[in-house]
């Protein structure tokens, strides 16, 4: 069994791959989510999701920038 497992663990992915950038329409990013018409789970998943991610730091206020 150990063995098994030992073999198991060097085909294991461990890559940062991402999305080819160019290809990935981000237009639809601008809207809010209360803007479509969106079930119960789907709103679920999003939150599941969101809840796991880190959120980027963006500067939109001449204070936030002057505080830098």
């Amino acid at each position: 069994m150990g063995i098994l497992k030992w073999f198991c663990k060097m085909f294991k992915c461990e890559s940062t791959c991402m999305f080819n950038e160019t290809e990935y329409n981000h237009s639809h990013h601008h809207n809010k989510l209360s803007d479509y018409n969106l079930k119960y789970k789907d709103m679920e998943k999003i939150h599941r999701i969101l809840s796991k991610r880190q959120m980027k730091l963006t500067l939109t206020k001449v204070k936030d920038i002057m505080e830098i």
